[in-house]
C-alpha cells in the first residue's frame, strides 16, 4: 500500500502494481480496493496489465477528509489528480455500484480524453425510479422517498441502516444467523467513517447520468449480474442502445451486487478479454 497528499491535504491510500497499459478499479460505496477487488488485481497484472486502485473518502485507510461535506465530486476530482500524479495515459475504468457513477461523472466533468475505454459494473445511470424510469435500484422500484428515509437512517443508525439493506445486494447474507451477519456488518463498520460516507451517500443517490451516455466515446464494457441483483438484466439493451460506441455487455450468472468478488477468476478474464478486443 501507497499513501498520496491529495491537494487539500487528505492522504490517499492507493495501489499500483504492474506494467502495462492501466487499469483503474474503483469501488463502491463503503467498499475498500482490498475487500473489493484484491483478487482480481493480480489476476489483471498477470495479463499484462498495469493495475491502479484506491480507498476513497469516507473509506478508513485514507485519512479523514480534510474537506467536508465528502462529495461524489470531489472522489472525481481525486480520481483526476491520481491519474495526474501516476502519470496514466490510456487508461481503462473499471467501477462498481458508486464506482461507475464516478465514472459518469469523471466522463460528464472531464470527457474521455486520456481513457482508453470503461467498463460498468452492475449499476444503472440512474438510481431512483421516475415516470420515465424503471431500470434503476432495486429493479426498478428504488424511490426518492427511499433514499431519503435511507439517508436520515443512516445519520441516526448506520449500522442499523446497513442491516435493513445488505442481504438485498448480497446473496451470501442470506444464508447467515442473525448473529453471523451483524458480525459481518461490525467488521465492515470498522473499516469506514459513517459520516463521511453518509455524506457522500446523499450526494450521490440523486444523480441522473442518463444524458451524460451519448457523450461516451470510449469501447464500453456492462459486466452485469444475472438474472439479477439491485438491477434488472435489462438494462444491458439500454446501454446499448444509448451509448454510441461499441458496448460489450458480459452476463455473470449471479443474484450479488458484488459479484466479481465471488467470481474473480472469471470476471478478471472477462476483463482482459474485453480490454484485449478494444
Amino acid at each position: 500500500m501507497k499513501f498520496h497528499e491529495l491537494k487539500d491535504g487528505t492522504v490517499m491510500a492507493y495501489e499500483d502494481m504492474g506494467e502495462g497499459r492501466p487499469v483503474i478499479f474503483i469501488a463502491g460505496w463503503t467498499c475498500n480496493y482490498r475487500d473489493a477487488w484484491g483478487a482480481c488485481m493480480p489476476l489483471v497484472e498477470k495479463g499484462g496489465y498495469r493495475v491502479v486502485a484506491t480507498d476513497q473518502r469516507s473509506v478508513k485507510e485514507t485519512s479523514p477528509s480534510k474537506t467536508r461535506p465528502v462529495e461524489l465530486d470531489m472522489l472525481v476530482d481525486d480520481l483526476r489528480e491520481m491519474i495526474g500524479f501516476l502519470g496514466l495515459e490510456d487508461v481503462t475504468l473499471v467501477g462498481s455500484s458508486l464506482g461507475a457513477y464516478q465514472i459518469f461523472r469523471y466522463i460528464e466533468k472531464y470527457g474521455c480524453d486520456g481513457l482508453h475505454s470503461i467498463v460498468i459494473v452492475d449499476q444503472a445511470p440512474r438510481t431512483i425510479k421516475a415516470f420515465d424510469w424503471d431500470l434503476g435500484m432495486l429493479k426498478g422500484e428504488y424511490t426518492a422517498e427511499m433514499g431519503l428515509e435511507m439517508y436520515f437512517e443512516l445519520k441516526e443508525d448506520f449500522l442499523g441502516r446497513q442491516k435493513k439493506f445488505a442481504r438485498k445486494s448480497d446473496e451470501e447474507m442470506e444464508k447467515l444467523s442473525d448473529e453471523e451477519y451483524e458480525k459481518v456488518l461490525l467488521e465492515r463498520l470498522e473499516k469506514i467513517r459513517p459520516e463521511e460516507a453518509t455524506e457522500l451517500f446523499y450526494t450521490s443517490i440523486h444523480c441522473d447520468f442518463r444524458y451524460v451516455l451519448p457523450h461516451i466515446t470510449v469501447p464500453t464494457g456492462y459486466f452485469y449480474a444475472t438474472p439479477g441483483s439491485l438491477y434488472k438484466p435489462e438494462l444491458k439493451d439500454y446501454y446499448e442502445k444509448m451509448i454510441p460506441g461499441a458496448v460489450t455487455s458480459v452476463p455473470f450468472e449471479s443474484n450479488d451486487h458484488a459479484f466479481f468478488e465471488k467470481m474473480p477468476e472469471q470476471f478478471s478474464e472477462e476483463l482482459i478479454r474485453f480490454m484485449r478486443e478494444h
